[in-house]
């Protein structure tokens, strides 16, 4: 379940339903296009924004519930039962799935309001990753990634950066990317 929020992530969700055909989306509030005077607010990172998703991740049926924010450059979950997961407990995921891959040798920054959960999730692995503790702001870990100081940045309000997938951000391709599309 994906709560495309106020509208700019519906053409992500779309990308995403092109290239993984095998997963089936349902998809809440997705009105397309931003609309202000909407009483739904499209911020995941607090969870009285989330009950929508959440009531219906409880119903049951459901793997994931994801929520983007307005602009669709933030994204959280919720697990499969409707309990809210944070940044720093998705980023963890992304942390375990590279490693389970043998990705190795990867920098990771996250925003030091994540707390020690990432933290621990990276010295867990045993794998080669080094953690950078980062001062909160957008800015910083953005700017790390870009310069490839990082190859994925964290943040608790749902910001992740890698390095690799770059060329996307508030929800939509840049010009000149649907080339990716090509072949699906």
């Amino acid at each position: 379940v994906v709560d495309v929020g106020d509208g700019s992530g519906s053409a992500s969700l779309t990308v995403l339903e092109r290239l993984l055909p095998q997963v089936q989306f349902v998809r809440l509030n997705d009105r397309k296009l931003y609309d202000a005077n909407s009483s739904h607010t499209a911020d995941p990172s607090s969870q009285a924004n989330m009950q929508d998703l959440m009531s219906e991740m409880k119903k049951g049926g459901y793997d994931a519930g994801f929520a983007f924010d307005s602009d669709a450059d933030r994204v959280l979950a919720v697990d499969e039962k409707g309990k809210y997961l944070n940044g720093s407990l998705y980023g963890s995921a992304i942390v375990d799935v590279f490693a389970k891959l043998g990705i190795a040798d990867t920098a990771i920054g996250y925003a030091v309001d994540c707390g020690p959960a990432l933290y621990n999730t990276v010295t867990a692995t045993g794998k080669p990753f080094s953690i950078v503790p980062i001062p909160v702001g957008r800015s910083i870990i953005r700017g790390m990634v870009m310069e490839q100081t990082l190859d994925v940045g964290v943040e608790n309000v749902g910001h992740f950066y890698i390095k690799d997938f770059f060329m996307t951000d508030s929800g939509g391709l840049f010009p000149g990317s649907d080339s990716l599309l090509a072949n699906y």
